[in-house]
Parts: C-alpha cells; structure tokens; sequence
C-alpha cells in the first residue's frame, strides 16, 4: 500500500497495532492536560509575525488617532472664595428662642461648599454668560454648563471652577465670564432675598400690632370692672384691718369680763357674810355721831373689796357714807323697842353687785356680737381672697399677652429695619469673591497621546497574542516532527526529505567542484 502523500500533502492514517504485541503508551503522552511552557512560547515563536504586526498596527493607530484624528481640548480653571460656607452638623445644631427663629428667617442663606459647588451649574448664569460673549448661535445654556465641573479643594473655602473646551482662548473667556456672573447672581440673590424677607416682616408686624391693640384693648376692659385686682386688694386690706380691730377689742372685752367675774364673785362672798337687816332695841338711839361711824366702817369695808372713791357703773363708796349720815340725822329719835331694820351695808353691797351683774351681761353681749362680726369678716375675706386669686391669674394672663405681643412686635420692626439696612448693601461680595481669574491654558488636557499610544500597544499585544492561540487551536494539520508526537502519540521512525530542484543542483555544483 502506498502511503506517500498525494498532490504535495501528507495525509493521516490511523495508526493499528500489530498482532500479537501489547499495547503501550510512551513517555511522550502524558496521562493528564498539563500547561507546558515550551508549549506556549513555542506558540508565540511560530505566530511573532503576525503579533508583531498586529501590535505595530494598534500603536500606529493610536499615534495617528492621537496627533491627528482626535481634536484637542484645553481646560481653563478659575477659583473662587467662599467667605461664609458653613458646617453641615452646625446647621443642624443651631437652635434658640424666638429671636433666634426670627433673625434666622431673614439671615441669608448660610450653605455648605458642596452646595455653592452645586449651585454653580446655573441655567441663568450660563444664559448671562452666552450674552455677554454673544454665543447665541453656537451655544445654548445647557451646552455651556456641559462644558463647566466646580469641586471644592480639600480643607480650604476655595472653590476651582473648571471649562473644558477646543478653543482655549473661549475656555479662557467662558471661566472668567462665568465666574463673575456668578458672584453677581448670588449678590442679586442674597438682595432679593433680603427684600422679600423684609416685605413679610412688614406684613407680620401689621399683624402683630394689631394683635396688641386688641389685646391692650382686652387688659384696659379687665381693669375696668368694679371688682378688678387692685379694688380686691384694697378691699382684702381693710377687711384685714377690721379683722385686727375686732379681734383686739374681743380680746379686751375678755379681759373686762374676767375682772367683773372676779369682782362679782368677791361680793357674793361679802354679802353672805354680811345679815340684811338689823334688830335695834327701844332704849337704843341713834345719834348723827354713831352713823357717821358705820358709815366710816362700810367705807373701809368697801376699800377692802378693791374699790375706790371713783365712780365704777354710776355707784361710789362716798354714795354710801352720805346715804348712812342722811339716815342717821332722820333717826336721831328713839325707835321702839325690838324693831328690825334694813342693814345698810348689806343693801349697798347688793345694789354694787346687781350692778355688776348688769355690767358683767352687757359685756358678755357684746363679746357675742364682736364674734359674730368676726366671723361674718373672716367669711367676707376669704370670699375676697377667693375673688382676688381668680383676678389676680386673669390679669396676669392677659398681662402676659400683651408683653409676649409687644416684645414680639418690638423684635420684628427692629429687625425690618435691620433688613432694610442690609438690602442696600452688597451682601453677595461678603459671600462670594473671586480669588484668582482664569488664564489661557498651557496645553491641551485631551487626549494624553503617552498615554494613547501605550495603550494601543498593548491592546494590540493582547489581541494578537489571543489571536495567536485561537489560530493554533483550530489548526488540525501536522506540519512537524512535534506534532506527530503531540497529536497521534507515536514515536517519529523517519523522515522523508522535501525534494527541491533547487537545492539538488546547488549540491551537484558543489558535487562537481
């Protein structure tokens, strides 16, 4: 059987093992898959052309893509102060009273550098910006904000405001125009903030104003009833000082009543010691001498008892000394034997005692009445006090009102005079200022050819290195002693020579010679 190759190309034939001999495998097919680097550089050696060329063709691209394809793009920066950026946390810390909440109403907007970074990227601002440099035509405010970013530099209140554009001269005039165009917006802003703050605070102060009227109003109609906290208190003080008086001449009219107890008393016990009547005898005569006597010994009696010779409830000691000495000059006759007669001791210290008992019953009704009196006092005061309380709270509460209204509408007309002040100075430069201009860029930013290029490179090298071992992947032929050992597992026994015409006839020359 012939198994020379047809047509120039060598065909493949299953290899079949003889009979009668063992089948074996070689040393040169591995049991397992194995990454072998010969392999791989092996590959890279037998396709490096067309790496190499397929690598060459992306750097050659990129370079021409790079230098004359790709249109430059130059960035002018521009930085900007921002004077009174605030804390986030510091925001959300502030609180106070009602001064606070009104001057917070009306301070100007106190932002973060993220939000003056944000707000930049303004429609109107980009429109002032277009009719200032007269790009009607060719730009609309959206197209200009596309080509304008703004970040904040770290740990500082500076602001970089950045315009990329193929023209570094309109890049130039965009980042210079755009930042004063900004710092006038936000000054117009911050003015027509305060205008619109003051023309509320006009508005809520009518209101305010009107609100103490009608409170004052409310005040002076409690203050003038009959019964308002200052008549009660005056009342609450007279009471007070009728309840003094009565309970001082209760305790006075006590201490009478306890002295004509104690006199009382001591009369009874004279009297029952003392016979009411006398029994004389016929041959007994009365002489104006003798009365004079008894009338001397009652006196003396009497001083005994703790009287005086005053006048004590219309009755006195001297009373009884003339009654006796008139009574001794009607007896000076002779009486009939064994008579009886009133003993005129007797009947004066029981006219002295009745009269006490009289005085000792008035005072007693008096005391009655001066309790009563203060009873019905002490009820008219606490019903006064009781009255008073319950002014006393109202009036404090519409008091109140009317401070709380007044302090209020006070704050607001000083403020409104305050924002009035404000308004008609630049707030936005106090806020916003330009630190540095924008100025005509060095070079362009886009596109970075080192780096283009470097990258075509290696995307070329990778493509073609990938491409390289698909290709040998999918080649099936066998070309080399190698790939009769890799693909069929056999051991190489010869080889036959190509035949070339060529090289016969150079060996024949050298044969010959």
């Amino acid at each position: 059987m012939d198994n020379r190759p047809k047509n120039g190309q060598y065909r493949e034939k299953p290899y079949q093992q003889p009979a009668g001999q063992a089948m074996y495998h070689t040393s040169s097919a591995p049991a397992e898959d194995e990454i072998d680097l010969r392999q791989l550089f092996g590959v890279l050696n037998k396709w490096k052309w067309l790496i190499a060329m397929l690598t060459f063709l992306s750097f050659l691209t990129a370079a021409v893509m790079s230098y004359f394809v790709i249109t430059p793009v130059y960035e002018s920066r521009a930085t900007l102060l921002i004077l009174q950026a605030t804390n986030t946390n510091q925001l959300a810390q502030r609180q106070g009273s009602i001064e606070d909440v009104v001057t917070a109403a009306v301070r100007l907007p106190e932002l973060t550098l993220q939000s003056y970074a944000n707000q930049i990227r303004n429609e109107e601002v980009a429109q002032s910006v277009i009719e200032q440099l007269d790009l009607h035509k060719e730009y609309s405010p959206r197209s200009i904000l596309s080509m304008i970013s703004a970040s904040v530099i770290r740990d500082t209140n500076l602001l970089e405001l950045r315009v990329t554009h193929t023209d570094p001269l309109l890049a130039r005039d965009i980042a210079n125009a755009f930042s004063q165009e900004f710092v006038d917006y936000m000054a117009r802003s911050n003015v027509e903030k305060l205008i619109q703050s003051g023309e509320l605070l006009e508005q809520q102060s009518r209101k305010e104003e009107e609100n103490l009227q009608i409170a004052t109003q409310r005040l002076n109609e409690f203050l003038g009833q009959p019964n308002n906290p200052y008549v009660l208190e005056q009342e609450s003080k007279n009471l007070l000082e009728s309840l003094r008086y009565y309970r001082n001449a209760k305790i006075q009219s006590q201490v009478e009543i306890q002295q004509l107890q104690a006199q009382a008393t001591e009369l009874s016990r004279q009297l029952q010691s003392i016979p009411p009547y006398q029994t004389v005898n016929s041959a007994t005569t009365y002489r104006p001498s003798q009365l004079n006597q008894e009338a001397g010994a009652e006196a003396l009696l009497l001083a005994d008892l703790g009287t005086e010779s005053t006048i004590t409830n219309g009755y006195s000691t001297n009373d009884s000394y003339q009654s006796l000495q008139y009574s001794g000059q009607n007896f000076s006759t002779t009486t009939p034997p064994e008579q009886q007669i009133h003993n005129p001791a007797y009947q004066s210290l029981n006219n002295r005692l009745a009269e006490m008992s009289a005085s000792l019953a008035g005072k007693r009704a008096e005391l009655v009445t001066i309790d009563s009196a203060i009873f019905a006092l002490e009820a008219q005061w606490k019903a006064v006090q009781e009255e008073l309380a319950f002014k006393q709270t109202e009036y404090e509460r519409l008091k109140r009102d009317v401070d709380r209204i007044s302090n209020i509408h006070n704050l607001l007309a000083d403020t409104q005079a305050q924002t009035r002040v404000a308004a008609f100075v630049s707030q936005g430069e106090t806020q916003v200022k330009i630190a540095s201009l924008a100025g005509l860029p060095g070079g362009p930013v886009k596109p970075n050819k080192s780096l283009n290029m470097a990258l075509g490179l290696l995307v070329g090298l990778m493509i073609s290195v990938a491409l390289a071992f698909v290709l040998e992947m999918m080649d099936n032929t066998i070309k080399t002693q190698e790939d009769v050992r890799r693909r069929l597992g056999l051991p190489v026994l010869g080889t036959i020579p190509k035949y070339d015409k060529n090289m016969v006839k150079t060996a024949m020359r050298r044969t010959q010679r």
